[in-house]
């Protein structure tokens, strides 16, 4: 827990994480206690949450873009071209 309330980088992927904009990050993603069991056990704990939170990153913003063809909540016109096609 140390590395993720304290390192800059593993704090800058889960503020990247927080600002995408298709996609919500709660608490559970933050600390996935799967993760974190992993990484407490091997060797190198920051590099493991390190590689951890990019592979999820990754997959949140794959998920984000894939989402993006929808349009922005709200966006009518959008959601009104969507129901069309």
């Amino acid at each position: 827990m140390h590395e993720i309330c304290t390192d800059n980088q593993i704090l800058g992927m889960i503020e990247q994480a927080r600002n995408l904009a298709f996609v919500r990050v709660d608490s559970f993603w933050v600390v996935d206690r799967r993760m974190l069991d992993e990484c407490n056990y091997g060797g190198d704990i920051r590099r493991c949450l390190v590689d951890g939170y990019a592979r999820k990153l990754a997959a949140l913003q794959e998920e984000s873009r894939d989402k993006e063809g929808y349009g922005r909540p709200g966006d009518a016109a959008r959601a009104q071209e969507s129901i069309q096609k």
